[in-house]
Parts: structure tokens; sequence; C-alpha cells
């Protein structure tokens, strides 16, 4: 019962959220989803979205939020199998971690907006990448209860930070013109890699075992660290990205 309410509570929030942002940025919800004539782009704004997802810049962005996003869904989906089916530490240890997770995601969103204004996007990620390898780290080295929930805390954590810092330089990449088409395109990224990666990580459980699975879940960790460390050391200069 309590976990339906704190679940209900979450779900609040985020609709709030969504809705007050949708009527910030001056979108008209119930014209978006009226029926009738709708305005398509033309070839020109098609062709300068096209350049626009190939800026380095944008291509970081995406890197961010979709493996940000798939990770947390990879590690989450497989962890309650293993702490039930196979750990066998009982469904009450497995809610209490679920439950600490889901706050590590969601709670830090009230200050990671001034983390990016003082730390930069890049370094914001980072530290998303750091959290996501010592998750892993104590993923590996025990399954215990204690072991479990850090992990699981440090994952959502680590979602925050690439899945925001990501959205953040997607949102001012692109004029009110290229916004919808780019939202588009990016949002089919991120969160079919998202049901890519749920699919896959209870699967490679199954096949191969928890450490292997987690260990296979440095590959992506590493393809983003090295891309935000070589945007660091060229110092990429756009308006979209802190430093």
């Amino acid at each position: 019962y309590c976990q339906g309410l704190i679940e209900l509570g979450f779900l609040k929030i985020i609709l709030f959220l969504l809705f007050r942002d949708s009527t910030k940025s001056g979108i008209n919800l119930s014209l978006a989803l009226s029926p009738g004539p709708k305005t398509f782009p033309d070839l020109t704004t098609l062709m300068l979205v096209e350049g626009l997802l190939f800026k380095k810049e944008l291509i970081l962005a995406i890197l961010s939020a979709a493996l940000g996003f798939s990770l947390m869904s990879f590690i989450m989906t497989a962890t309650p199998i293993q702490i039930v089916n196979i750990c066998k530490l009982g469904n009450d240890v497995n809610a209490n971690i679920i439950q600490w997770h889901v706050i590590s995601m969601f709670a830090p969103s009230l200050f990671t907006g001034k983390l990016i204004n003082k730390l930069g996007n890049l370094k914001l990620m980072a530290l998303g990448v750091i959290c996501y390898l010592v998750s892993i780290y104590f993923g590996t080295i025990g399954q215990t209860e204690y072991h479990f929930w850090l992990s699981l805390f440090l994952c959502g954590l680590g979602w925050n930070f690439l899945f925001v810092g990501g959205s953040d330089i997607i949102a001012k990449s692109t004029n009110p013109k290229e916004k919808s088409i780019v939202q588009g395109v990016t949002d089919f990224i991120i969160f079919g890699s998202v049901a890519f990666a749920s699919f896959l990580g209870g699967n490679l459980l199954v096949s191969i075992g928890w450490h292997m699975m987690l260990y296979m879940a440095l590959i992506p960790i590493f393809i983003l660290a090295f891309y935000i460390i070589f945007l660091w050391i060229t110092k990429v200069n756009d308006s979209t990205i802190k430093i």
C-alpha cells in the first residue's frame, strides 16, 4: 500500500512538471492533440535538422541521455530477478532497494539545474559516468542487501545526471522551427534504446549471469566517457554546452 502511494505521488509530481513546462514554453496541449490539418516542416527545415543532428554537441547529448537511460533500465530490470529469485533476499528487501533507487533518480532534479549552471554539462555528465562506474563496482563485489542498495542508488544518480545533462543540451540546441523534429528524433533514439535495453537485461542475466552482464554494461559507459574526454580536450565552444 505504501509503495503504491509513493508511486502515485511521483506520478503526480511528474505530471505537474510536464504541464508546468508546457505552459511556460507556450505549448497549447489542446491544440496539439486536437484533430485537423497539421503543419509539416518544409524540405529546408529537414535539411537544417539533418545537419544539426550531426553536430558533435548534439551527438554528446543524445549519447548521454540514451546511454544514461538505457543503462538504468538495463540494470534495474535485472536487479529484482537477481535479488529475489537468485540471491533469495526476499520481496521486502527488493521493494526497499527499488524505492530508494527511484528516490535517487528523481530527488536530485531539485538541484540538477543548479549543478549545470555551476559545473557545466560536461562535468555533470562526467559525474554521471563516475556514478555508474561505482554502481557497477558495488554490484560486482558482493550480493548482499547493502551492495544492491548502493549499486541501485548510484545507478539512479547516474541516470539523473546523464539524462538531465543531455536533455538540457537538446533543449538548447534548436530554435522553435526545428524543435519538434529534433525532439521527435532524439526521443525515438532515447526511448528505443531504453526498450531494447529492458529486453536485453533480463535475457543476459539468464544467459551469462549477473557479473558478466554488469561487465558488459561497462562498454557503453567507456564509450560515453571517451567522447566526453574528447570534447573536454578539444574545448568545444558552443553556447548550448557549459563546460
